[in-house]
């Protein structure tokens, strides 16, 4: 159950690498020029050939076959990324060859490689994982031929990551809309100029989120129903959703929409929680505003997840 959940953790970097994998084999060495990861706080020197894609957040290598992505998530997966990547075979197909421990930008964590599923088509994987103490950070490099990277071409690569603070990465001009933080909540990533993830300062669990979500196709504006918010919360937080209270209408910056109230439960962690979900729709697409807290203090919670909410203005 562990795998599964690090490995849903950690889809994105697969999902992301697939586009872009193509055939070669090149021995790289270490490029001269540091390079920011687009979307994220990372940049490094690469192996030689390594390029941006587009907004996604990785570097793509056509001759050498590869790509190198970065996720940033929450504190705890650090502790079970270091559980799963040991030097040995897994149950479920995740072999690990090697591993050293080490300290990077000042932050601790470890390297693995050759941590290749077994029926994958990725034939060599190095993944650095880094415990940031507020976050936890992944970066993998990988390619889909083996020898078309030099081991230690990725070690001295991972040896130059290093990672901006929060402070000095304010990326709100590329964003389409305004918001402001409201009550305990302060940003924490913002991802391709869509995606926007808050959380509340110190110890408590909670956490909101702005999404722009495309539509499959453009036509009449139609307000998502219960169905989506229950897969959103499972599949975004690992939340449980029940009691849901009766939906409010809403009408923010113009946009028609509809707000959801529920309760739920941590999948992981049984910890019983307050949920909020409100969407704002147009045509082509819709506006998604996601957060949870302890539900010893829903109220309190609520209150600042609407304030959010309602401070949204298309520019």
């Amino acid at each position: 159950m562990k795998l599964c959940y690090i490995s849903l953790l950690f889809t994105e970097i697969f999902l992301l690498a697939c586009f872009v994998l193509a055939v070669s084999s090149f021995q790289a060495s270490v490029a001269d020029e540091r390079i920011e990861i687009p979307g994220t706080r990372v940049s490094l020197v690469p192996p030689e050939g390594f390029e941006p894609s587009g907004d996604l957040q990785m570097l793509q290598s056509d001759v050498a076959m590869g790509a190198i992505v970065v996720v940033e998530t929450w504190p705890h997966t650090y502790a079970e990324a270091s559980e799963l990547f040991q030097v040995k075979d897994q149950e479920g197909g995740l072999v690990v060859t090697g591993r050293r421990e080490v300290t990077q930008d000042g932050y601790p964590g470890f390297i693995a490689w050759d941590t290749t599923p077994r029926n994958g088509s990725f034939r060599d994987h190095w993944i650095l994982v880094l415990d940031g103490g507020g976050f936890s950070l992944g970066v993998t490099v990988m390619t889909a031929k083996r020898g078309s990277l030099s081991h230690e071409a990725v070690l001295a690569a991972f040896e130059t990551v290093q990672i901006r603070s929060i402070e000095d990465f304010d990326l709100r001009e590329q964003l389409g809309y305004r918001f402001h933080e409201a009550g305990t909540f302060e940003v924490y990533s913002i991802e391709q100029g869509k995606f926007v993830t808050l959380k509340s300062k110190g110890e408590v669990n909670a956490q909101f989120k702005i999404e722009v979500v495309p539509r499959s196709r453009c036509g009449p504006v139609e307000v998502p129903g219960i169905a989506l918010l229950k897969s959103n919360f499972q599949s975004i937080f690992f939340v449980s959703v029940s009691e849901i209270d009766a939906p409010a209408e809403i009408v923010i910056d113009g946009l028609p929409g509809v707000e959801y109230l529920a309760n739920g439960v941590h999948i992981r962690t049984e910890e019983e929680l307050a949920v909020y979900h409100a969407t704002l729709s147009e045509r082509c697409q819709y506006y998604r505003f996601i957060g949870y807290a302890p539900r010893r203090e829903r109220d309190k919670y609520i209150a600042e997840f609407r304030r959010m909410t309602e401070s949204f203005a298309r520019k």
